[in-house]
């Protein structure tokens, strides 16, 4: 802008003279004086069409924002999510982590807890207050499950997805006493987990507290030993009610429990929920979806915290060369494992070659890396552009992802 003014005053002092009419000079003062408005306009028109570019490139590449409300077990609290929260807002998403009544830091203690319905009462109330035509993803782990089954029959309006992630899935084909019964047949040792019968020891248990060696043994087993370390500290009483109680608080009908989107989600190496008794309650009250996390112990979110982040469909795991047809597009491809079928989302971005790495479902300490690096930037480059540029693509299936040989 300053380089093209000096040009501008030298070029006006050159072409100007003593025996150079009025009239020509007015003229080309006034040309000039345009010039300038027209350069000045121009700059401005650069600088906001930077600002929008700027604005555009930092939103994500993903579906757009959804609202996340994580429902956390027995014994534990909203804290316990720390890991997948952060994760889930780099992913531009909204993220709601609640304490359900008498655990994490709500100040109610067990013996104000009458019913399971009292137990959810915080997740019921979120759901209530907000907008009218909001929904959230719901994503229960162990003991939330019950949480996100009652709230799934009571609020179905208000959730577009319910996750169980490990966790209790009772139905309406499956109730939750049936349920209970087959838990307690494959119980293992409960080790230093300690009841309390308040109704005398003739009588079921009425309170669970999870002890330092159960949790270490039967839900922590693959986690970070800092994560166990926080629990132990962190852990509190739950409140537990019988098969009478249970039942009669949870009804749930295909009408409205039925309505809403269900995926489950297992923890592969999970000893506290096993995988069997996972299978088990799939089989018995199958939902829309099921992935799994291999390595996982009960707490996932401690454990794969980013593998919990891929399945939950947020981590555009590549980007590759397209043109603007597909700004922002989501498409899927289609991996063959050695052990199953299935795909994972990417997204396109204009002008991009990106290599892509082994992905992490199919990498853990146990079972390393086995798939080969592509360059998607040239199979891309290679096509006719008329193969990708047709708008009624909606997925590309490609097998470059090949064990080496």
């Amino acid at each position: 802008m300053h380089i093209y003014k000096m040009r501008a005053e030298s070029d006006f002092k050159t072409h100007i003279n003593p025996r150079t009419s009025l009239v020509e000079t007015y003229h080309f003062k006034r040309s000039m004086e345009q010039a300038k408005k027209h350069l000045m306009l121009l700059s401005i028109f650069i600088i906001l069409l930077n600002i929008a570019t700027n604005e555009a490139l930092s939103r994500p590449l993903h579906n757009p924002s959804k609202h996340f409300v994580l429902v956390h077990g027995a014994g534990h609290g909203a804290w316990c999510w720390y890991k997948l929260v952060p994760l889930l807002r780099s992913s531009g998403h909204n993220v709601t982590t609640i304490d359900l009544a008498a655990s994490g830091i709500d100040r109610r203690q067990i013996s104000d807890l009458q019913s399971i319905s009292d137990y959810i009462r915080p997740l019921r109330d979120l759901l209530a207050s907000l907008p009218p035509n909001e929904k959230v993803i719901l994503v229960g782990h162990s003991l939330g499950g019950l949480a996100l089954s009652q709230t799934m029959e009571g609020l179905p309006s208000k959730i577009s997805v319910a996750v169980f992630l490990t966790a209790a899935m009772p139905g309406p084909s499956l109730n939750i006493s049936t349920l209970n019964q087959e838990r307690v047949r494959r119980q293992t040792d409960m080790l230093d987990a300690s009841y309390t019968f308040g109704n005398g020891p003739n009588n079921p248990p009425t309170s669970l507290i999870l002890g330092p060696k159960y949790l270490l043994l039967r839900l922590y087993q693959l986690s970070p030993i800092e994560d166990w370390t926080l629990a132990t500290t962190l852990m509190r009483e739950t409140r537990l009610f019988t098969d009478q109680e249970l039942s009669r608080d949870l009804v749930l009908t295909r009408e409205k429990y039925g309505s809403v989107k269900r995926v489950f989600i297992i923890a592969e190496k999970d000893l506290a929920l096993e995988k069997d008794l996972q299978q088990w309650m799939i089989q018995k009250n199958p939902p829309d979806e099921v992935k799994e996390i291999r390595g996982s112990d009960h707490m996932s979110m401690m454990s794969k915290p980013k593998e919990l982040w891929a399945w939950l469909g947020l981590l555009p795991h590549v980007q590759v060369w397209s043109n603007d047809l597909y700004w922002s597009a989501e498409h899927r491809v289609v991996v063959n494992s050695q052990r199953e079928r299935f795909s994972i989302p990417f997204f396109f971005f204009p002008s991009q070659y990106v290599d892509i790495k082994p992905l992490d479902e199919l990498i853990n300490e146990q079972n390393l890396a086995k798939y080969k690096e592509f360059n998607w930037g040239k199979f891309f480059a290679s096509r006719n552009r008329s193969d990708y540029k047709k708008r009624e693509v909606e997925n590309i299936q490609i097998d470059h992802f090949k064990v080496p040989e």
